[in-house]
């Protein structure tokens, strides 16, 4: 028989999750099987296996466990597996002394422990690859082949896992979507993809234990618009310009090989990381030793990935502490205050303004020294570690929200929507604004609106809801970060901006506002349209959102949309003017508000 050629990689893989099938490990199957079982006597000790639920291997066997939920496994019930489909045979343990007759049906092999270890011993892998007739080839719960040309790849349900090289090479893929109960991608599982442009992780936050080069030329990782390139709340690259580097505080895993080739030369982890890709996380390229200066907070687990790995780190400066002593103290306090109120030596307050801002609004003012003051004497409503998990930069604070909302659709929730628009600071000429007056027709006014309750998984939901598209953190004007007992609440502001018609703004992305071209459109149908000259600004759009801190999930969510227009020429044979008349331009205002409330999520 011809065989397929397997590499020594890929069999050791399949060697290695075969292996835990066998005798030393039954154990571990327990967890990814449903058995149902009673009592076995009266002290509650030991149990009969009754019957059975979930995924059948790929080989077709069932293992029982030893013990179940710590209950030694002493029996078998009748018909217990008589009605399994898809099962070769069912291996059962040397403690289970007592098996009906009617247990399995007649074309089920009951084998011991040593009997499949057995089996297993002379099981041909290379044949057993060769003629799998499925796409995804599944050992256990990893993937650990792939055999079909699709475009687009969604990672088989059951699969916690996907193995080193899995879909490397593979031309024709365009997409991928990894669902939640993924927990880890090998080292170069999508290298050389060249055409996987989307990949989607079907939950807005959680870690993934990420291998090395694991997207290594693709253009989803070369085309990605952020010096983070993000993966759920995974670190995949870093790919910014900076040779002193803070790892977003939002952030809670680091992909292996995240700093190879990169400018870096320092590196301060958050103590929200707490998952790392290998050992080579912060390298600057494949030599281990090549690490760039890394700083860690106190007893933190990036503190412990460093000493595991004999890699040098330095510890980091808690917020608040500008004199560098260790601990946050009422001389801290003193610092920050003269600080804010530039009296000290401008060089020093430069130096120390990062550290200083524990409020987290970009400055330092006497709100900080207050809040150092209170975290020295223990006064503060939240702790030095609230400080140090808090978004602090506007980057975080985006990137937050960001990942709450798509949390928030991950899991379909349910929501309150409540929506008005309304018209101010109109300054124009009667005729202007009559002429103009369809445009406040048609909006609904905070008296007229109703709240209107989308329930959790329905198409309604994810259609009605907003979304947040990373924009650059350069486009927000202004954002606060505050905690309110268990929850943070944001708010950003972004920069103004001037909506040509046929523009993608980022503002549009960000917000659910009315593009231009809606404006232009009802504009042109009217017959003095082409006297008539605008301009769109989007001007101080607002969000503010309150998200739990443990959870990642929305409390509620207030947008505000401004949109300022200028205008000038006629209305049919009446110049535009301001109220007045002192000015050919006229303008107003229009506010669109939309509040989310009552979000209910799937457990």
């Amino acid at each position: 028989m011809k065989k397929v050629s397997v590499s020594k990689k890929l069999i050791s893989v399949i060697l290695s999750v075969l292996l835990i099938i066998g005798i030393g490990s039954v154990g571990v199957f327990a967890d990814d099987y449903s058995f149902t079982y009673c009592f076995a006597n009266d002290s509650m000790t030991q149990v009969y296996v009754q019957g059975f639920s979930g995924d059948v291997p790929d080989d077709g066997y069932i293992i029982i466990p030893d013990k179940i939920n710590g209950y030694a496994v002493v029996g078998i019930t009748a018909n217990a597996f008589s009605d399994v489909s898809g099962i070769s045979g069912v291996v059962v343990p040397y403690t289970a002394t007592y098996i009906d007759n009617n247990a399995f049906s007649g074309n089920i092999a009951v084998l011991t422990p040593d009997e499949y270890q057995e089996y297993k011993n002379s099981f041909d892998i290379e044949d057993w690859y060769e003629n799998s007739v499925q796409d995804y080839i599944i050992s256990g719960t990893t993937l650990i082949g792939y055999k079909g040309n699709d475009s687009i790849i969604t990672i088989p349900d059951g699969c916690t896992s996907v193995g080193d090289n899995v879909f490397k090479n593979k031309k024709d893929i365009t997409t991928v979507y990894i669902h939640s109960n993924v927990e880890s991608i090998g080292a170069s599982a999508f290298e050389n993809c060249k055409n996987l442009e989307t990949v989607i992780f079907d939950r807005g936050m959680g870690s993934v234990k990420i291998g090395a080069n694991a997207f290594k030329k693709t253009p989803w990782l070369e085309n990605y618009d952020n010096s983070f390139v993000i993966l759920g709340t995974t670190l995949i690259k870093y790919k910014g310009d900076e040779t002193d580097v803070a790892i977003p505080n939002v952030l809670t895993a680091v992909a292996d090989g995240a700093f190879y080739d990169t400018n870096a030369e320092t590196v301060k982890i958050p103590v929200t990381i707490n998952l790392f890709g290998g050992n080579k996380c912060f390298s600057l390229s494949s030599d281990a030793n090549d690490v760039p200066g890394i700083y860690v907070y106190k007893d933190s687990a990036a503190q412990e990935y460093c000493k595991t790995n004999n890699i040098k780190s330095y510890l980091a400066t808690l917020p608040g502490d500008v004199d560098s002593s260790g601990d946050i103290s009422t001389s801290d306090a003193r610092i920050v205050l003269r600080a804010a109120s530039a009296l000290e030596d401008e060089y020093l307050i430069n130096e120390i303004k990062d550290i200083a801002d524990v409020s987290g609004d970009n400055k330092v003012t006497p709100a900080d020294a207050r809040l150092v003051l209170r975290l020295a004497v223990g006064l503060s409503a939240y702790s030095v570690e609230d400080v140090l998990t808090m978004p602090r930069s506007s980057y975080e604070v985006l990137l937050a929200a960001s990942n709450a909302v798509s949390y928030a659709n991950a899991y379909n929730c349910g929501y309150s929507k409540f929506e008005y628009q309304q018209i101010s600071a109109t300054d124009m000429n009667t005729r202007t604004a009559k002429n103009l007056k369809m445009f406040e027709d048609e909006l609904t006014s905070a008296e007229d609106a109703v709240s209107v309750s989308y329930k959790k998984g329905s198409s309604d939901a994810l259609k009605n809801f907003f979304e947040i598209s990373l924009v650059n953190s350069d486009s927000i004007e202004s954002y606060t970060s505050v905690i309110d007992d268990d929850y943070y609440v944001f708010t950003i502001t972004l920069k103004d901006e001037l909506a040509e018609v046929d523009a993608d703004t980022y503002t549009q992305k960000m917000f659910p506002v009315d593009s231009a071209s809606h404006f232009a459109d009802k504009l042109s149908k009217k017959s003095w349209s082409d006297k008539f000259s605008w301009s769109l600004t989007y001007s101080g759009c607002t969000l503010e959102i309150k998200v739990g801190i443990d959870s990642g999930r929305i409390e509620y969510a207030y947008l505000t949309m401004h949109y300022d227009f200028e205008m000038s020429g006629k209305t049919g044979n009446t110049a535009i003017t301001n109220a007045d008349g002192t000015s050919s331009v006229a303008t107003a205002t229009r506010t669109d508000i939309i509040r989310y409330t009552n979000f209910s999520y799937y457990e």
